[in-house]
């Protein structure tokens, strides 16, 4: 910027009201240049006016707004719980199934290569929740759909023996929807492994 043009701003801001400069310095600052609202903040001094600077309003929320959410990433609370529950159910599933393999009937062998196939999902998922891979929740969730269709098919399809893995209905389906749920609309989640 010129002298002149310094010049000729400095007399259109002297020209304007305290309100209009007040807007233009907190609320229409990004319509103007660097200069030409340190000039518009001289001015408010020179009439002895004290300027917040929306600028700085929005470095200082967006500074807080950084703290809170970093705040809320990391494997931490619920979603710790949910690792853990992911990594137990999947154990056991692959045990039961191990130990279902030593049965003869053709039926149950299906049932303990679905289990055992969940059991190692399960694992693969764990992993992935804890490398904080991207699509970790979206697997999480497959897991979980893929844990009631087994609770179902258990229920209706299979009679599972005494000694076999159980997926209880009930549990399995609460459990089901809550973990989707919480997976779908938690804002560790989203900050832990971003947006799928």
């Amino acid at each position: 910027m010129t002298e002149a043009d310094r010049e000729e701003r400095v007399a259109r801001y002297r020209a304007w009201e305290t309100e209009e400069l007040i807007r233009a310095v907190r609320f229409d600052w990004n319509g103007y240049t660097p200069e030409a609202l340190a000039l518009i903040e001289e001015e408010l001094a020179a009439r002895n006016h004290p300027v917040v600077e929306r600028r700085d309003l929005e470095v200082v929320a967006a500074d807080l707004q950084g703290r809170d959410l970093q705040r809320l990433t990391g494997i931490k609370g619920w979603l710790l719980l949910l690792v853990l529950i992911i990594l137990i159910n999947s154990s056991f599933a692959l045990f039961g199934a191990a130990k279902s393999l030593r049965h003869p009937p053709p039926v149950e062998w299906a049932f303990a290569f679905l289990t055992g196939g969940f059991g190692l999902f399960g694992l693969a998922t764990f992993v992935l929740l804890l490398t904080k891979h991207r699509l970790a929740p979206e697997y999480a969730k497959a897991l979980f759909l893929l844990a009631m269709t087994i609770s179902l098919l258990q229920a209706f399809y299979f009679k599972s023996p005494g000694w076999f893995p159980s997926f209880p209905l009930a549990d399995t389906m609460q459990g089901g929807v809550f973990w989707i749920a919480y997976l779908s609309v938690s804002k560790r989640v989203k900050m832990t492994y971003g947006s799928a």
